[in-house]
């Protein structure tokens, strides 16, 4: 491998990731466990890159949840200036006319571009731009071939250097694989899905369109290995016994100037509300500036009346996309919130995708304990412990669960 200079030095499986993908030219499949730093191993290689060659351009398509850790991680591991785009959240319209801008206007330096699976599929210079670098992060978002995201990630597989990143490249059958490699590597399985049906697959069923069994399997398994390299955590022994992960996102222009008002006035003016008149909202001591500036950035705001008002999904919609991506790879989360409302906007948007045991204060105990027994021994079915802190911190045992999620953290001297 190229010498290197690491700002930070990576474990022994992430050399031997970063050595793989080297080996392919920088190019390839990192199908590494959530927590075992795929991440960091995509920034040693555009550092060794950038080094060794000419890259300007460098698109990373993540979901929604995901950018402020590709941010943070560029942040401690970079090795020389570069230009973040942060395009998450923008509407399509303004990514286009960015693209288009930097195109006429090239940066002078490395410009790393960061972009949601939402919009993909509406920003037809995407394709047309000069990129070096792509990476699909959760590649499992592009398992379906005829998906019109997919189908525009496939559109850039002409790009020299090309990477996906999941710990579940599989999450219905082998079938999964042939969209991701049609970004990644489509020598390597062909671009015909009909093909690659029926090489592998079993069919039968109404004009053979159900999958009954799959067949060839080593030979896709030793196709599949050339571009990857696969690491579980309970292989990796010189990681630490936990991973703690911030996810930062940035507020709405909207709530950002409410929570600025706050933070300076200690009071807030909010208009746009099912109200005729705007709502003010008081904070006449420091902690209770503390709590309404959490509650701001949690999305909602509560009146005078105590009654509460939604401000801004966007925090909700991170955390339960972040829960989504979890809970692909594992059939098990706990998740905690601090106040009530983001409590019950998370049970309305988790129900969709999983069974949730919501566990709050009003909660009687014995329905505590069927819960936690359920969440405990039931391994078939999806399932996400929702608990407010308060209510569901201390005295049990969740060791079903390997992830844990804080949606808000608690000041609490506790």
């Amino acid at each position: 491998m190229y010498k290197h200079q690491f700002k930070i030095q990576p474990y022994k499986h992430q050399i031997k990731a970063l050595t793989k993908i080297v080996r392919l030219n920088f190019n390839g499949a990192l199908l590494m466990e959530q927590g075992t730093g795929k991440t960091k191993v995509i920034v040693d290689a555009i550092n060794i890159l950038r080094n060794t060659r000419e890259i300007k351009y460098v698109l990373i398509i993540c979901p929604i949840s995901v950018p402020g850790v590709w941010i943070s991680e560029l942040e401690v591991n970079m090795d020389s200036n570069y230009l973040i785009a942060n395009f998450v959240g923008q509407k399509s319209i303004a990514v286009e006319a960015m693209l288009k801008y930097a195109i006429k206007h090239p940066s002078p330096t490395l410009m790393i571009a960061i972009i949601s699976y939402d919009i993909i599929r509406r920003v037809p210079t995407l394709s047309k731009f000069p990129w070096d670098v792509v990476i699909c992060d959760e590649s499992q978002k592009i398992k379906h071939h005829t998906a019109k995201r997919s189908k525009a990630v496939h559109k850039l597989s002409g790009v020299p250097h090309k990477f996906i990143l999941t710990g579940t490249p599989i999450t219905n059958s082998v079938m999964d694989i042939f969209s991701q490699w049609k970004f990644l590597n489509p020598d390597r399985f062909g671009t015909r899905w009909n093909d690659f049906r029926l090489r592998y697959g079993v069919w039968g069923g109404f004009h053979d369109r159900k999958l009954l069994g799959i067949q060839n399997l080593d030979d896709l398994i030793s196709r599949k290995e050339v571009d990857s390299f696969r690491v579980l955590k309970s292989e990796c022994l010189d990681l630490p016994e936990k991973t703690f992960v911030n996810v930062p996102f940035e507020l709405d222009e909207k709530v950002r100037d409410i929570y600025d008002q706050m933070e300076e006035n200690f009071i807030a003016e909010v208009e746009g509300l099912d109200q005729t008149k705007p709502i003010r909202i008081l904070a006449p001591i420091i902690l209770t500036k503390i709590m309404k500036l959490s509650q701001i950035a949690s999305g909602f705001i509560k009146d005078e009346d105590g009654n509460a008002h939604s401000l801004s999904q966007t925090r909700i919609n991170i955390t339960n996309d972040l829960i989504e991506s979890i809970l692909e790879s594992k059939n098990r989360i706990v998740v905690y919130t601090k106040f009530i409302w983001e409590f019950d906007e998370l049970l309305k948007a988790l129900k969709k995708q999983a069974l949730v045991l919501p566990v709050r204060g009003k909660t009687p105990s014995e329905t505590r304990t069927k819960m936690f027994e359920i969440f405990q021994s039931n391994r078939k079915r999806k399932i996400v412990l929702l608990s407010m802190v308060s209510a569901g911190a201390l005295g049990i045992t969740l060791t079903a669960a390997s992830n844990m999620l804080f949606h808000n953290i608690s000041w609490s001297v506790d």
